[in-house]
């Protein structure tokens, strides 16, 4: 079965996405607490009503996201206190941002998935068992580490290596956030906000070693 006849059996999609506008399909669901690791992760029904982005995004800064969001505006703060940017800080924040594919990719199948003995994949396995927006955000020591990595580089002045930080810490904020709102009741925009959200759910409803990507959702 091709992959658009699987999301249209399991009730992902009433149709295909249209050329133009927005699709008119279903928003699976992943937010319930009450649904078992077995049973079928859209099916359940959303505790919220269905969110606008602006209600998203306050959503996500009085979560825990609100902290990750902080830690971007910390890691900026700090590198311009170091020195003025340059064009090598400005090369290597857009060679984040251009490998960010990769990096995403290669952090969520293997510290996440693959690598068992790291103390990511405790979390990880914690929000795929309870697959909810709470759930798929850190842990409090983790968005801790990046506040006293943030101080680290700064203290020792570390001039480029704040700048890679502060690239690494936005497109991480950025992964956080679309990640929240594909287990949130929120309905994408856009086409590809679709394929974002379609291919992580799938990551959840289908087959848990494959699907990594996410904002980027070009390889498997």
């Amino acid at each position: 079965m091709s992959l658009a006849e699987r999301i249209s059996a399991d009730g992902l999609s009433e149709g295909h996405i249209p050329a133009t506008g927005t699709p008119n399909m279903p928003v699976p669901d992943l937010t319930s607490t009450e649904k078992s690791h077995s049973e079928p992760a859209h099916r359940a029904v959303y505790k919220t009503a269905r969110m606008s982005f602006p209600q998203l995004v306050l959503a996500f800064l009085l979560s825990p996201g609100g902290w990750i969001s902080l830690s971007v505006l910390f890691s900026v703060g700090l590198r311009l206190s170091i020195a003025p940017v340059g064009w090598i800080d400005v090369a290597l924040f857009s060679g984040i941002v251009a490998l960010w594919p990769f990096f995403e990719w290669f952090f969520h199948r293997f510290l996440l998935h693959e690598w068992t003995f790291l103390p990511f994949h405790f979390t990880h396995d914690r929000h795929h068992k309870t697959p909810t927006s709470a759930t798929g955000l850190p842990d409090a020591w983790i968005i801790t580490f990046y506040f006293a990595m943030t101080a680290f580089l700064w203290y020792f002045g570390f001039r480029y290596l704040s700048s890679v930080n502060v690239g690494v810490l936005t497109m991480l904020t950025i992964y956080e956030f679309v990640h929240f709102s594909c287990h949130c009741n929120y309905k994408p925009l856009t086409k590809w906000g679709w394929a974002i959200r379609v291919n992580h759910l799938q990551h959840h409803r289908f087959d848990e070693s494959k699907f990594y990507s996410m904002l980027f959702p070009i390889t498997r």
